[in-house]
């Protein structure tokens, strides 16, 4: 029977390689998440023999991303992913980034809700006969750099080849290791990263402002507790976006009317008050600069090492998915910087942009792969994926490389919207304590969870964001709405209809101070361009009145050029 070995790591770094037997490749559904959270516990496990051991040198490891091991507390009990904030709570860390609770990571099979049980399967399948397949669990809120020393004792003590696929910050993981040491180097036989963020993502600033993590935890109203805990964590620092970031990806903040890119940009968000220690007023957390430090220990020789040629490297990045890309901020009526908007752009996965997974190569593509319409956590389950990581392995002329050369590169506009891309958006913005549904051009009711929004196929048409004054912004594909509304219970009854195309505003209207707490909204797809709000004569919106309500203001040209400049 082929074997799967789980690496367990415990609070005095002692680790325990386990066998598991595989099982059934059965995924969880969206549907039952929520309810197995709880219920998630340790499998039985048994011992590789010795000769099984001294014959199996070559291992594949898979290194998981952030959020994506099971934390435990001294108890063993789940602390991560756990849906009580008497559990959740548990895994809080100092201003200093201490973890304030003894933790540790690791006891399940494939993380947190098997959600690598698919790659993990696949990579048994396969290239179980030759090699251990590892999953390498590690406390991720903690420093990359205390990851990578315990994923140098968890390799070099036993193996002496390896293949590392790595999966979102599991790369940044995988890079500290073999920036370490030549004699790391010389145990990895390929480096293959799947959606990793080295030059880290905004999506990270949108995290630490609103603590839209995991839409589990949304989905149960978890997101302020998010947000303090992401606070102190080291891996918020180190997800950030970098000054290689910057200088590759231009402005990702706007503060007003002014733009910010390379460390004035880090300056910027380094005043924020989810990065400053609150028992030191002005003083930044010592993980900022810890950050810093980190990132610059991924180069050697000047060059990073996942670009240069000490490491046979591969990325997997993918595209077409609504992804931050400028995170907006505003003076307020007391004279105070909040955070007001988002705006997206569809070269990134819908959490890492195309330039960070690709280490800034996207327009030279070398050994860079683009798989599109696949989302940052479908990157470790889709087939089209698991394709090309076979072909990486298998040394296959269809996508491993000997001339160092790829015919992946993908072409972006200024505003970083994929040529020749379906690049038209509507956005629907309106107070988060809105109660909404949308039927699609088919007069199909859409699902909308936090996750996003999907049409009767399963198919996401849309994504979800928080913004300032809290109100939430729907980002749907081109097409034919009708929208319900009922604002009883909304702090601000507004609604504002965008639409947007490669990036560029085409058209906005806002409808401010909604007398009519229901009301339904009619939005023609891009081409047509035009919304009718009718007001709604009861909550069961069973019928309407005559009364068409009026927008209070729709953009000029001018104001329009502006938004777009």
């Amino acid at each position: 029977m082929k074997k799967l070995i789980s690496v367990i790591l415990s609070a005095t770094l002692l680790m325990t390689m386990t066998v598991h037997a595989m099982a059934s490749n059965d995924s969880i559904s969206a549907d039952n998440q929520a309810d197995i959270i709880n219920e998630t516990t340790p499998s039985e496990s048994s011992e590789k023999n010795a000769e099984e051991r001294a014959a199996s040198n070559k291992a594949i490891v898979v290194i998981p991303g952030v959020g994506g091991s099971v934390l435990r507390n001294s108890s063993g009990q789940a602390c991560w992913l756990w849906a009580t904030t008497n559990r959740l709570n548990q895994i809080a860390c100092t201003s200093t980034g201490a973890s304030v609770n003894t933790i540790t990571a690791g006891t399940g099979d494939y993380g947190v809700l098997d959600y690598y049980k698919p790659l993990c399967n696949m990579l048994e399948d396969y290239y179980g006969d030759e090699y251990d397949i590892v999953f390498f669990p590690y406390d991720w809120r903690m420093s990359n750099t205390t990851s990578a020393a315990k994923l140098a004792i968890a390799i070099n003590n036993t193996y002496d080849e390896v293949i590392l696929v790595a999966h979102s910050m599991g790369g940044l993981v995988a890079s500290k290791y073999l920036a370490n040491s030549s004699i790391n180097r010389n145990k990895v036989d390929k480096l293959i990263t799947l959606g990793t963020p080295y030059t880290g993502t905004p999506h990270l600033i949108y995290v630490a402002e609103t603590g839209d993590f995991n839409f589990i935890l949304s989905s149960i109203h978890l997101d302020d507790d998010i947000k303090e805990l992401v606070k102190n964590f080291h891996c918020t620092y180190q997800l950030a976006p970098t000054a290689r970031y910057n200088n590759n990806y231009g402005n990702y903040i706007k503060y007003d009317n002014i733009y910010y890119s390379g460390e004035n940009a880090r300056a910027f968000y380094s005043t924020r008050p989810w990065a400053i220690d609150e028992s030191l007023p002005d003083i930044v957390k010592p993980m900022f600069s810890a950050a810093t430090t980190f990132h610059n220990g991924l180069m050697v020789s000047g060059t990073h090492i996942a670009n240069g040629s000490l490491v046979d490297t591969y990325k997997i990045v993918g595209t077409g998915e609504d992804t931050a890309s400028m995170i907006y901020y505003y003076t307020n009526n007391n004279y105070n910087c909040e955070y007001l908007d988002v705006d997206v752009n569809n070269s990134g996965d819908g959490t890492v942009p195309l330039y960070s997974a690709s280490n800034t190569q996207a327009t030279t593509a070398s050994r860079v792969y683009t798989v599109a319409n696949v989302s940052h956590m479908d990157l470790i389950k889709d087939e089209d994926v698991f394709s090309r990581i076979r072909a990486i392995i298998d040394g296959s002329s269809a996508y491993s490389l000997t001339n160092g050369q790829d015919l992946e590169a993908v072409e972006v506009n200024e505003k970083g919207w994929i040529v020749g891309a379906d690049n038209k958006r509507i956005y629907i913005i309106v107070d988060s304590n809105s109660e909404l549904s949308i039927t699609d051009g088919n007069e199909d009711t859409l699902t909308i969870d936090p996750s996003g929004v999907y049409n009767a196929n399963g198919d996401k048409v849309g994504s979800i964001w928080k913004i300032g004054g809290n109100r939430t912004k729907y980002v749907m594909r081109d097409d034919n709405y009708s929208i319900q509304v009922n604002m009883s219970s909304a702090e601000k009854p507004a609604l504002t209809i965008e639409y947007q195309n490669n990036g560029y505003y085409t058209h906005s209207e806002t409808y401010s101070d909604i007398v009519d707490p229901c009301i339904n909204v009619n939005i023609s797809e891009f081409a047509g361009q035009a919304v009718t709000m009718t007001a709604m004569s009861d909550e069961n919106m069973s019928a309407r009145t005559v009364e068409i309500i009026q927008p209070t203001h729709t953009m000029t040209a001018e104001e329009l050029a502006a938004r777009n400049a």
